[in-house]
């Protein structure tokens, strides 16, 4: 997808925190999804925006995932 007007595209969704994000896909709500694996049992999966990169919460809370990546819908 185009960037959202005002977006250089650049840097889609950052500071939050992610330490290794590992996996990626995008839902079929358009929004991305990451993965970030956290030392095994604390990994888990973030939710952006599509259009914007706002940053939409945690989707799996840590503890929850025991690997962050392979995501898929």
């Amino acid at each position: 997808p185009k960037p959202a007007d005002g977006q250089t595209g650049a840097i889609f969704a950052s500071g939050t925190g992610l330490s290794e994000p590992i996996g990626l896909a995008v839902g079929p709500d358009g929004n991305l999804y990451v993965g970030n694996y956290n030392g095994g049992a604390g990994s888990y999966v973030s939710r952006f925006d599509g259009a914007t990169g706002a940053h939409l919460g945690t989707f799996v809370p840590g503890g929850s995932v025991q690997f962050g990546g392979a995501l898929a819908f």
